[in-house]
């Protein structure tokens, strides 16, 4: 039985076609730029518990399950493979610690394209703002692809529809839900988010409680601290930052939520704790459920497929059958988070009206950025379509979209490390501690360089194609060159407007 494949190291894919709160200073308000003008804001409610289950969602726990953990524990690290998740949230946390630091000393936190422009410069900014928005539209594109392949699969193997047609037509009807979902304020997707959100969270932990509970092959004890150097910790640590992503979204909700300089410090705090707990855990029940003799390789081969058996043998085909279901839900979710943050960073752009202020608006009925929201939906669908216009295999595809989109997150977690450190070198008047300001920044900022650094030598191992992937980053490149560039025209032409890039309107 053919299972639809989840987010699995796109080399597989191709190859088988929390910071304590403390006192900070108010915000800096010394070399304030003329304000824009003003119009409506962003609008909405959410608490703690909504705004982690969205950046919950945009992860895809169920999808990162079935596709990332059983290649990081069949090609890399093994038996200690279940360490690596701990590891990397710890890194995150000391991410999060000047991130949120910083946010309580600028004008108007949100984007990262924010936070690189107070510390790097405007020109930096722009550029990296212009490439952000790529980055979320590939990876929206890529998840999309994602939920045509599950969808189709599901429905011809679960179902036994003789033909559920093409791929695209899935993952367009998929596309129309999240668009119009993201239309509405942001609350209605918070909600569509958790519950999809418990589904996936409910069917791993029964997973994990039949298998610990009947154990493996070779019973429960699992050697990890004697394993933990075993294989290739470098790409294990790559893969186990892609599976982590998600927690940098909560910054782009500030507008949204109550309270934002508690409610967002506190959710990425869960959001980096829960992922590091749940994922860790997950791991060393997947390598109980496969044995320590070749099952752990073989996985790596068939990881989606691999999963949904040992949920078979585990739990039961009705658990079997609801992981495959849940597998498009988690796809649908993920798109949908994924479609608020691409549209919020061009709403952004247009209050800054460095692009078009239309797409600065926002709807008054909704408290939504509405056109910014169709821009992005628009530019998605145009990635979406580009393979299947091709007749490229969509597996394929969207391993590469998937990979590429992962390390150019990976790449704006870098340039905004370096601008807190920037920032506070510049800022900090001992009203910001030192371990806030200085001493977690800079650790950060070594760690993120170092799986930058490892992403960059494994390019071909991530996305399977380096060649298309080095195409694909030159034209990124472009992109985020024509924003540094317009950066530069907006100071020359119009310096009102360049004094404003990167405050989102303030």
């Amino acid at each position: 039985m053919h299972h639809p494949p989840g987010l699995a190291s796109p080399a597989a894919l191709s190859s088988r076609s929390s910071p304590m709160t403390s006192h900070v200073a108010p915000p800096d308000r010394r070399s304030s730029p003329p304000p824009a003008s003003g119009g409506e804001q962003l609008r909405g409610n959410m608490g703690t518990f909504e705004l982690t289950f969205t950046a919950l969602a945009f992860n895809a726990p169920l999808a990162v399950v079935a596709g990332f953990i059983p290649v990081i524990a069949g090609f890399e690290n093994g038996l200690g493979s279940p360490l690596l998740f701990p590891a990397m949230g710890v890194l995150l946390l000391l991410f999060s610690v000047g991130l949120n630091a910083m946010a309580g000393r600028m004008e108007k936190p949100g984007a990262f394209y924010g936070y690189i422009t107070r510390g790097l410069g405007r020109p930096l900014g722009l550029a990296s703002a212009f490439f952000a928005v790529l980055v979320y539209v590939g990876l929206g594109a890529g998840t999309f692809t994602l939920l045509g392949v599950a969808a189709g699969d599901f429905a011809d193997n679960v179902l036994g529809l003789e033909n559920s047609g093409p791929w695209w037509a899935w993952a367009l009807l998929g596309w129309s839900v999240v668009v119009a979902l993201s239309l509405l304020n942001i609350g209605v997707s918070a909600k569509v988010l958790g519950i999809a959100m418990l589904f996936e969270v409910a069917i791993i932990a029964v997973w994990n409680a039949r298998v610990l509970f009947d154990g493996g092959p070779d019973g429960r004890d699992v050697p990890v601290f004697d394993h933990v150097f075993d294989g290739s910790i470098a790409l294990g640590l790559l893969f186990v930052a892609m599976c982590m992503t998600g927690f940098e979204s909560l910054q782009v909700f500030r507008e949204e939520t109550d309270a934002p300089e508690r409610t967002v410090p506190r959710a990425t705090s869960w959001f980096l704790i829960i992922l590091s707990v749940m994922y860790g855990i997950t791991t060393l029940v997947y390598v109980i459920g496969q044995g320590r003799g070749d099952g752990l390789a073989a996985g790596a081969a068939d990881p989606t497929g691999t999963v949904l058996e040992s949920m078979q043998i585990y739990a039961g085909s009705l658990a079997s059958d609801a992981a495959s279901l849940f597998l498009i839900t988690s796809a649908i979710a993920c798109t949908l988070a994924v479609q608020n943050i691409a549209a919020r960073y061009v709403y952004a752009l247009g209050r800054d009206k460095v692009v078009p202020r239309v797409l600065g608006n926002v709807s008054q009925k909704h408290g939504s950025p509405v056109p910014a929201s169709i821009f992005t939906g628009v530019a998605i669908a145009v990635v979406l379509m580009a393979p299947a216009l091709g007749d490229a295999d969509p597996v394929k595809s969207y391993a590469v979209l998937l990979g590429l989109a992962g390390y150019g997150i990976v790449l704006l977690w870098v340039l905004t490390s370096a601008a807190i450190v920037v920032f506070f070198r510049r800022h900090g008047d001992g009203q910001v501690t030192m371990w806030r300001g200085l001493v977690a920044p800079v650790l950060a900022l070594i760690g993120l360089c170092v799986v930058a650094w490892l992403a960059t030598t494994n390019l071909g191992d991530l996305v399977g194609d380096v060649r298309l992937a080095q195409l694909i980053l030159a034209g990124a490149g472009l992109v985020a060159l024509a924003g540094g560039v317009l950066a530069l025209w907006w100071r020359r032409v119009d310096p009102q407007t360049y004094q404003v890039i990167g405050r989102q309107g303030e």
